[in-house]
C-alpha cells in the first residue's frame, strides 16, 4: 500500500513541475507565471519527499523525509495567497511589509518542524500544541483568504473569461481544500490513525483546475509585456495595447515623441481620453465588433500640449492562436500632418515654380528692384549663371564677366561656401550666415548671405541673397568703443550710478559701488533691487517718488543707504527716467551722493547756531532788563522822570498826528513831609511804593505812569474823552484815601491837577498840570482840579 502511494506521490512531483515549467515557458517575462512557478516547485519538493517518506526504512528517515518535505508545505499557503493578490492586481502585492508577514508563519513552522519532532526525542507539550493548532490555523486562515478574495475578483469583473477562470479554481481549490481537512483532521479525529498523509497528491485536483484555465480561459499567459514584446519590435508608428476595459497597458516610444507624454502617464488611462472619436467609443462599448482590423481614418489624437493630431487608425484584435480567446487590442495609428504638410508643400512648391515659369519676367523685376545681391548658383557644378544688378555694384564687376563663374571663388575662406552647401543638403535653415567675402579685385567685405535651393527654369538651382554690413561692423564697433568710454566715463565719476528698470531692478552700477556701500561685483555681490539698498521704513517713499519722477523732474532726495556691513550712510540721491525711442520710459538712472560728512558739518553747524541764538536770546534779556532798570524809578518801579518825559513828548507828537485826546494828571501826596518826620523815612518809602502800586491798577493799559519827583508822579492818559479821564482820576484818589495800612493812625490822601488840552510843548503842559496841582492843595487837599473847573469860574 505504502509503494502505491509513494509512487502516487513521485507522480504528482512530475505533473507539478511539468505544469509549472511549461506554464513559464509560455510568459518568462510575467510575475504570476514566476510565483506560479515557485508554486508548483514547492509542490513538487513536497510530493518527492513524501514518495521517500512512504518507503522509509525506519522512524528515523521517515521523520527525515518529513522534515525534507517541510520545506514545500510550509511554504505552499504562502505563495497560494501571494500568487491570488498578484493575479487579483491587489494594492498589498508590492508591499514589502506585508510580503514578510505573509512568509512569516511558514518560516516559523519550518523551524519548529526541522528543530523539533524527532523520533528518539519527546518533544515539549506546549511546542506541540502551538505548531498543530497553528499549522491548522495558518492553513485554513490563508486558504479561506485566497480563496475569498480569487471569488470576489471573478464576482466583480466584467470580463466573462476572468468570471470562468475564477469559478475553474475557486472550484477545484475548495474541493482540494476539503479533502485536505477530511485527511488531516476528520478521519482521525473518527478513529481512522492508519491513513497516511496524501494532501499533496490531493492538490492534484487544484492543480487541474489551474490548468484546466489555463489551456481553456488563457489563465496566467495573458501578459501585457510578453504581447508588446511581440508586436511593438515590428512597429514603428504610434502604437497603443488596450485590454478589454478600453484602459492602455502599453505603448510605444513614438508616442511620446509625438504626443509629449511620458509613457507611465497612459498606462491604465482610458483610451477614449486620447483618441477622441465616437468610433472608438462605440468599439469598446460593444466588444462583439472587434472581430477583425477596423480601419479608421483622420482620427483626432490629443497631444500632452493640447494640441490634435489627425491619424490613420488600425484596430486589431490580439487572439490567442490556440484557443481563440480575445487577449486585448491593438491599435496602430500613422501620423497623416506630415503627409498633409508634405502635400501642401508640394503643392505650393509646384504652384510657385508653375509661377516663376510663367512669370520669369516678373521675376526679373522683383530681383533687379531688391536692395541686395541675389545670385544664383547650378547644384550641380556650382557655377553662377545669373546675377542682379545690385551684385554687380558690390562685387564691382560686369553681368557678363560675373556669369560663369565659381560662386566658391567670392569667398575669402572657401571652406564656409563648402559648409553652407553641407547645410542646405541636410535640410538646415541657411539664414543671414554672416560671411567674409572677396571681390574680382581681390578686395574684402563683410556680409550676410541667405541661400535657398529652389527651382528656376526646371532645374533645381541655389538662390544667395547678399547683403553688404561692413559700414554696419564698423558702426558696430565704433558703438562697442563709446560704450567702452561711457563705461570708463562712469566708473570715474565718484558718485554712485544705479540703473534700474521701471520696478527697480538693478541692471548696471558703477565702480562706486563698491567704496561707498562695500558691494563688490566682480564678486557677484551686486544687489538685485534699489530697495534692498534703502532702510526698510524708506522703501513705500522710494515707491511714491518713482512715481513722481516719471511725472515730474523732482529735486534730489536724502536717504539713509544700507552698506554691506549693515551700517548706513546718508545719501542725496538724484533720479532720472531713462525713455526710449517712443518716449516710453523703460528704466531709471539714479545718481547716489555720500553726504554724511556734510551732514556731519550741517548738524555741527546748527548746533553751533542754536548756541549763538541762545546766547543772543539771553543777552537781549539782559539788555531789556538793563533798558527796564535804567527808565524804571528804583522805589516806585514806576517810569523814572527821564523817561515819563519821552513818554510824554511821544504821546504828544501821536496826538497832533492823529487828532487824538490827550490828558495829563499831576498827582502829589498831602503831607508826605509829616508823613517822614512822624514815622520815619522808611515809612515814608511804604507809603510811595503803596500810592505807586495803587495808581498802577486803577489806571489803563495804554496808560502811563511815572514818579516826577519826590512824591510827586505824572500820569499820561492818551485818547481818552474828558468825564472818563476825571473818573480815572477820582478812582486813583479814592483807593488811596480808602487804603489802610497795617499802622491805624497813619492815613494818606492825594491832589490831583488834570489838563487836557492840545498843547504840543511838554513844559506848558507839565506846568499848567502843576499849577493845577497846586490849586487843589490850596483848597484843601484830597481833591482833583481840572482845567474845566478853571473854566467854569
Amino acid at each position: 500500500m505504502m509503494e502505491l502511494f509513494s509512487f502516487l506521490s513521485a507522480l504528482a512531483s512530475v505533473i507539478y513541475l511539468t505544469v509549472g515549467i511549461n506554464t513559464y515557458g509560455q510568459n518568462r517575462r510575467s510575475r504570476i507565471g514566476s510565483v506560479f512557478l515557485l508554486l508548483t516547485i514547492s509542490l513538487s519538493f513536497w510530493s518527492f519527499t513524501y514518495a521517500l517518506a512512504y518507503v522509509a526504512r525506519n522512524a528515523y528517515y521517515f521523520s527525515l523525509w518529513n522534515k525534507l518535505s517541510a520545506f514545500g508545505w510550509c511554504f505552499f499557503p504562502a505563495l497560494v495567497l501571494y500568487l491570488v493578490l498578484i493575479i487579483t492586481d491587489n494594492k498589498y502585492c508590492d508591499n514589502r511589509k506585508v510580503k514578510a508577514m505573509l512568509f512569516l508563519p511558514a518560516v516559523v513552522f519550518l523551524l519548529l518542524t526541522t528543530l523539533f519532532f524527532w523520533p528518539d526525542k519527546e518533544t515539549n507539550v506546549y511546542i506541540s500544541v502551538i505548531f498543530y493548532y497553528g499549522d491548522f490555523l495558518y492553513n485554513l486562515i490563508y486558504t479561506i483568504s485566497g480563496l475569498s478574495i480569487l471569488y470576489v475578483w471573478g464576482r466583480k469583473s466584467k470580463n466573462n473569461i476572468q468570471r470562468k477562470q475564477s469559478q475553474s479554481i475557486v472550484t477545484t481549490s475548495c474541493i482540494t481544500f476539503l479533502l485536505y481537512l477530511v485527511i488531516e483532521y476528520i478521519l482521525p479525529a473518527a478513529g481512522v490513525l492508519n491513513m497516511p498523509n496524501i494532501s499533496q497528491i490531493v492538490c492534484l485536483i487544484m492543480l487541474w483546475g489551474i490548468y484546466y484555465a489555463i489551456i481553456r480561459y488563457n489563465f496566467m499567459l495573458y501578459s501585457n509585456t510578453l504581447i508588446v514584446n511581440e508586436m511593438f519590435d515590428e512597429i514603428m508608428d504610434l502604437t497603443f495595447v488596450v485590454d478589454l476595459n478600453g484602459k492602455i497597458v502599453r505603448v510605444n516610444k513614438q508616442v511620446h515623441a509625438l504626443l509629449g507624454y511620458e509613457l507611465p502617464e497612459l498606462i491604465n488611462t482610458n483610451i477614449s481620453d486620447i483618441l477622441a472619436a465616437k468610433e472608438i467609443e462605440e468599439i469598446f462599448g460593444r466588444k462583439s465588433l472587434i472581430h477583425k482590423t477596423v480601419k479608421l481614418n483622420d482620427i483626432k489624437v490629443t497631444t500632452n500640449y493640447g494640441g490634435k493630431i489627425p491619424l490613420n487608425l488600425s484596430i486589431s484584435p490580439i487572439v490567442n492562436s490556440k484557443n481563440h480567446i480575445l487577449l486585448g487590442i491593438l491599435i496602430v495609428g500613422q501620423d497623416i500632418s506630415l503627409i498633409d504638410n508634405l502635400k501642401q508643400v508640394i503643392t505650393i512648391h509646384e504652384i510657385t515654380a508653375e509661377k516663376l515659369r510663367r512669370s520669369e519676367e516678373l521675376f526679373r523685376t522683383v530681383a533687379e528692384t531688391t536692395p541686395f545681391a541675389i545670385i544664383f548658383t547650378k547644384r550641380d557644378d556650382n557655377t553662377i549663371f545669373y546675377v542682379n544688378k545690385h551684385a554687380e555694384e558690390l562685387y564691382q564687376v560686369s553681368r557678363e564677366d560675373f556669369v560663369g563663374t565659381m560662386a566658391i571663388q567670392r569667398y575669402q575662406n572657401p571652406e564656409i561656401r563648402k559648409s553652407l552647401i553641407s547645410d542646405l543638403n541636410e535640410s538646415k535653415v541657411v539664414r543671414d550666415r554672416e560671411v567674409t567675402f572677396k571681390r574680382f579685385d581681390k578686395s574684402i567685405f563683410v556680409g550676410t548671405v541667405t541661400m535657398v535651393p529652389v527651382h528656376f527654369q526646371g532645374e533645381e538651382v541655389i538662390l544667395s541673397c547678399v547683403a553688404d554690413i561692413t559700414e554696419q561692423k564698423i558702426l558696430l564697433g565704433h558703438i562697442v568703443k563709446s560704450e567702452e568710454m561711457l563705461r570708463k566715463l562712469m566708473d570715474a565719476i565718484p558718485d554712485l550710478v544705479v540703473v534700474t528698470d521701471v520696478s527697480g531692478k538693478i541692471s548696471y552700477t558703477n565702480k562706486s559701488l563698491y567704496p561707498m556701500l562695500g558691494y563688490d561685483t566682480g564678486k557677484g555681490e551686486q544687489p538685485s533691487n534699489i530697495f534692498e539698498l534703502v532702510l526698510e521704513e524708506d522703501v513705500e517713499r522710494v515707491r511714491e517718488n518713482f512715481t513722481r519722477i516719471l511725472q515730474e523732474d523732482i529735486m534730489p532726495i536724502e536717504y539713509k543707504y544700507k552698506k554691506k556691513d549693515g551700517t548706513c550712510i546718508d545719501a542725496e540721491v538724484n533720479g532720472t527716467v531713462a525713455k526710449d525711442e517712443t518716449n516710453e520710459p523703460f528704466g531709471f538712472v539714479f545718481v547716489v551722493r555720500d553726504i554724511t560728512e556734510r551732514k556731519k558739518v550741517q548738524e555741527t553747524l546748527r548746533r553751533s547756531k542754536e548756541e549763538i541764538e541762545l546766547m543772543n536770546y539771553e543777552l537781549r534779556k539782559r539788555n531789556d532788563l538793563l533798558h527796564e532798570k535804567s527808565i524804571r524809578d528804583g522805589l516806585t518801579n514806576l517810569y523814572n522822570h527821564q523817561h515819563i518825559i519821552e513818554l510824554l513828548e511821544t504821546e504828544i507828537h501821536k496826538s497832533e498826528i492823529n487828532q487824538n485826546n490827550l490828558f495829563i494828571m499831576m498827582l502829589d501826596i498831602d503831607y508826605f513831609k509829616t508823613i517822614n518826620d512822624q514815622f520815619g523815612h522808611q515809612t515814608g518809602d511804604r507809603v510811595l511804593n503803596t500810592v505807586s502800586k495803587l495808581i498802577q491798577v486803577n489806571i489803563r493799559d495804554t496808560d502811563y505812569a511815572g514818579r516826577y519827583g519826590g512824591e510827586e508822579f505824572l500820569i499820561i492818559l492818551p485818547d481818552i474823552v474828558r468825564d472818563d479821564a476825571r473818573q480815572l482820576a477820582d478812582n486813583i484818589r479814592l483807593s488811596i484815601e480808602n487804603f489802610r495800612f497795617q499802622q491805624k493812625e497813619l492815613k494818606i490822601t492825594i491832589s490831583i491837577g488834570l489838563t487836557g488840552t492840545r498843547i504840543n510843548r511838554v513844559k506848558v503842559l507839565i506846568d499848567r498840570a502843576d499849577r493845577l496841582l497846586y490849586q487843589a492843595k490850596s483848597k484843601g487837599r484830597n481833591q482833583i482840579v481840572t482845567d474845566w473847573d478853571i473854566e467854569k469860574l
